[in-house]
């Protein structure tokens, strides 16, 4: 199976920069291209409190939170670009699950993050769940815990004997 575009999802979080390693190695062995997406979510304000949070004060905190990441993004712009790969990597805001599932359209493989409970960068929270059922590529979900290699040396296949598992290992 061919790679040509990986797409992998940046956050705060300490899995982030062991997920940019494996994204890496993959890209160096496919000669594809990473594309790194970083998004700032939606501000949910609950409703018994919209009254007392001014729309300024909702939006410095939206501003704050992409100034961060575009500082973040640029640090893993220039660990790319030390390593030789092509990624293209932007900041977007929006909900992360249907922003990441509309990205899986034009991606050959997602890599995600495994939830990490107790990291409060953590932005991974339901994504593998989410996206292993309604993204439209291959999915990788890197553990939180250890420095793990790029996966692929071992593969593991699960079948019930229908049209759709003997499709699925075709393609």
């Amino acid at each position: 199976m061919e790679f040509k575009n990986i797409l992998i999802h940046l956050d705060h979080s300490s899995g982030c920069s062991n997920r940019l390693d494996i994204a890496f190695e993959l890209a160096r062995k496919f000669d594809a291209q990473l594309t790194g997406l970083f998004i700032v979510p939606d501000y949910v304000v609950p409703s018994y409190v919209e009254a007392q949070i001014s729309v300024d004060l909702i939006t410095d905190v939206t501003e704050k939170a992409v100034a961060k990441a575009r500082e973040k993004l640029a640090g893993y712009q220039k660990l790319a670009d030390d390593a030789g790969i092509s990624m293209q990597a932007r900041v977007v805001e929006g909900q992360v699950i249907p922003i990441l599932r509309e990205h899986t359209k034009y991606s050959d493989l997602l890599l995600l993050g495994q939830d990490q409970p107790d990291d409060p960068d953590n932005s991974s929270y339901g994504l593998a769940d989410a996206l292993l059922f309604e993204g439209a590529c291959a999915c990788v979900v890197v553990p939180h815990s250890g420095k793990l290699e790029a996966p692929g040396k071992r593969v593991l296949l699960t079948w019930n004997a229908s049209r759709e598992s003997a499709r699925a290992l075709r393609e």
